[in-house]
């Protein structure tokens, strides 16, 4: 698929920018050269096991006639979180921070390059944890070269990363990435906080780490920006599951399908919320009070 690029959702902190001169984003923008990698259709093997509950696994009601306002055509690729295994000392290539600094941990040349690909990876230390490291952004000068391994991006060998709590994966402007819901897409077309309907993935069974199979709706939310993202290609996020379960997911522009723009109010605040993007009411009366008595000058003494 391609690679993450997490940058933020309304205005809330930015994750990570995107690789100049790339065909995608990490999204966690998302994909780089989203197009590989896709298997179209089938069972989903994987698991949602990227620290998901399974409260985020609701089904929405589908939506009204009224509620689909724009009919459009997308076409869609996958992406993920890479899995690793720490490298020695002496092999691997250390992962940075933006500062230059070693994070202490690295990896081998293939799997640095495709974390860096993808945006996000999962490795498993030698003491037997597992550690989450994301993209934040590209660096003054190459680390790694990874020109072998996807001569199209030269940049790639400068990716800059951070250490993360696995579930706290973030996407656009500080969304909350969540697996067979969240995509990254062109926000020219498709502003983040978009919430889509695809009656193509309406009915696919997706396992879950819990054993129980949820059976998806049909919508998917703005969640992330890819920067090889263009028009109608949409980016699905699969959290660290190797198939992609959805038919409608074929990797080709001549594949696309029909989908809604949902604008119904209370469908997409349940998204956005669900993606942790709009707090309650009381939530943000009490976050607006606070910024007020902030920004109210302080009294002077008199002399």
């Amino acid at each position: 698929m391609t690679r993450f690029a997490i940058l933020g959702l309304f205005g809330i902190s930015s994750a990570c920018q995107t690789m100049p001169g790339t065909g995608g984003g990490r999204g966690i923008d998302a994909a780089w050269d989203r197009g590989t990698g896709a298997s179209p259709g089938g069972e989903q093997s994987g698991h949602v096991d990227v620290g998901m509950g399974e409260h985020l696994y609701v089904a929405l009601d589908q939506p009204s006639r009224r509620a689909k306002q724009k009919r459009v055509r997308v076409w869609a690729t996958h992406y993920s979180v890479h899995s690793a295994r720490e490298a020695s000392r002496r092999e691997g290539r250390a992962l940075r921070n933006t500062k230059n600094r070693s994070l202490g941990v690295r990896l081998s040349r293939k799997d640095w390059c495709r974390a860096a690909m993808q945006g996000t990876v999962q490795i498993t230390r030698r003491s037997g944890e597992v550690e989450t490291y994301q993209f934040v952004k590209t660096g003054d000068y190459e680390q790694v070269d990874c020109r072998r391994i996807f001569p199209r991006h030269p940049a790639i060998g400068r990716s800059r990363f951070r250490k993360v709590n696995k579930s706290r994966l973030k996407g656009a402007r500080g969304a909350q990435l969540i697996p067979y819901r969240s995509v990254a897409v062109d926000r020219r077309r498709f502003p983040s906080g978009t919430l889509l309907y695809v009656p193509a993935a309406k009915g696919t069974a997706i396992k879950l780490s819990s054993g129980k199979t949820w059976i998806h709706d049909g919508y998917f939310f703005a969640a992330d920006r890819g920067g090889g993202l263009r028009g109608g290609h949409i980016d699905v996020y699969l959290g660290t599951a190797r198939k992609n379960p959805f038919r409608f997911v074929k990797s080709r522009q001549e594949a696309a399908v029909v989908a809604y723009v949902v604008t119904d109010k209370k469908l997409v605040d349940d998204m956005a919320r669900l993606h942790g993007v709009l707090k309650d009411a009381e939530d943000t009366r009490l976050a607006r009070r606070a910024l007020r008595k902030r920004r109210r000058p302080a009294p002077q003494r008199r002399s």
